[in-house]
C-alpha cells in the first residue's frame, strides 16, 4: 500500500492501479490494500463507488475510524453533507485534535445551514492557530451568514493580511465585501447569495492547504 499510495501522491494513478491489484492478488483480505484501493478511487473522482467500498471495509472494521473519515470525505465530495458530518464527527471523536477534520466539519455545518455550529467550529480552530487564514477567512464566512457583517468584514481583512495571494482567502473577501447592510450581495436576493457562499464552500474540501498528501 505504501508504493501505491506514494504513486497515487505523484498522480501515477496507472502504477497505483497496479500495485494495489498485485497487493490484493497476494492478500485479497488485507485492509491496507483494500483502503489503498479506496485511495484510488477517490484521485480518480470515483466517489460512489469509493462510499461503497469504504462501507464495506467499515462494517468489517469498525473500530477503525480512519475509514470514517476518507468516508466522510468521499460523501462530501457528493454533497452528501448531513451523512459526511456523521462520519466525520466519528472520526474526531477519536482524534479530537485533527484541526483539518474539524475544518472538514465546519464545511460541512456551513452546507447544512447550521451557521451557529460552522461558527463555533472555525473560531476553535482560530483559537487554536490564530495564523491559519483559511480558518478566519471560514469564520468571516459565518459571521457574514449569521449577519455579523462589520465583524466579518474585520475578520476577513485579517485574513488577507495574512496570505493576500490565497485565491479562497480573495474570494470570500469579495464576497463578504460584495454584501449590503442586510447581507446581500449587490443586485441580488438573499438566496442567491447565500448560494454564492456555499459554491465559495464546496470548492474548499479539497482545497484547504494542508488536505491530500497527509492523510488522517
Amino acid at each position: 500500500s505504501g508504493l501505491s499510495d506514494a504513486s497515487l501522491t505523484m498522480e501515477r494513478n496507472d502504477l497505483a492501479a497496479g500495485f494495489i491489484s498485485e497487493a490484493l492478488k497476494l492478500e485479497p483480505d488485507s485492509i491496507n490494500a483494500r483502503i489503498s484501493f479506496g485511495h484510488f478511487l477517490e484521485k480518480e473522482e470515483r466517489f460512489t463507488e469509493a462510499v461503497a467500498h469504504y462501507r464495506k471495509i467499515l462494517a468489517e472494521d469498525p473500530e477503525n475510524t480512519y475509514l470514517n473519515a476518507r468516508l466522510g470525505y468521499c460523501l462530501m465530495s457528493l454533497g452528501m453533507f448531513e451523512e459526511a458530518a456523521d462520519e466525520i464527527a466519528a472520526y474526531l471523536r477519536e482524534c479530537p485534535t485533527d484541526t483539518d477534520w474539524h475544518f472538514q466539519l465546519g464545511i460541512c455545518y456551513g452546507h447544512m445551514g447550521m451557521i451557529d455550529e460552522a461558527m463555533t467550529t472555525f473560531n476553535h480552530l482560530v483559537q487554536v492557530d490564530p495564523d491559519d487564514p483559511m480558518a478566519r477567512a471560514y469564520l468571516a464566512l459565518s459571521m457574514a451568514d449569521k449577519g455579523w457583517l462589520s465583524e466579518a468584514k474585520e475578520e476577513i481583512t485579517r485574513a488577507l493580511r495574512m496570505d493576500p495571494n490565497n485565491p479562497r482567502v480573495l474570494e470570500i473577501y469579495e464576497d463578504i465585501m460584495g454584501r449590503d447592510e442586510d447581507g446581500n450581495h449587490s443586485g441580488q436576493s438573499g438566496d442567491a447569495g447565500k448560494f454564492l457562499a456555499m459554491m465559495l464552500l464546496i470548492k474548499t474540501i479539497v482545497d484547504r492547504k494542508k488536505r491530500e498528501g497527509q492523510r488522517p
